[in-house]
């Protein structure tokens, strides 16, 4: 029997300044140590995005091998509140 597909919605809450090179530092503050940059902000929210799924799916694989858990890895809608 296989298992049936899901997906669900993520909310991360994403601070993002301006360093002293003029770059945007976004950090996932739910996900310690989730950090990207970029360009622009939404350069660097596009980046944070990858780094969340890749931060999700590196927990998945650990617990995974630790645990001999089934986890699923999901997509995330990361939404930034900004101002």
């Amino acid at each position: 029997m296989t298992e049936a597909a899901f997906s669900k919605s993520l909310r991360f809450n994403i601070e993002i300044e301006i360093d002293e090179d003029g770059r945007y530092i976004a950090e996932c503050t739910d996900l310690p140590g989730c950090v990207s940059d970029g360009a622009t902000e939404e350069e660097a929210l596009d980046n944070i995005a990858d780094a969340i799924g890749g931060y999700l799916a590196s927990m998945a694989k650990h617990a995974r091998a630790e645990h001999g858990t089934k986890v699923r890895v999901i997509e995330t809608e990361v939404v930034a509140a900004v101002g």
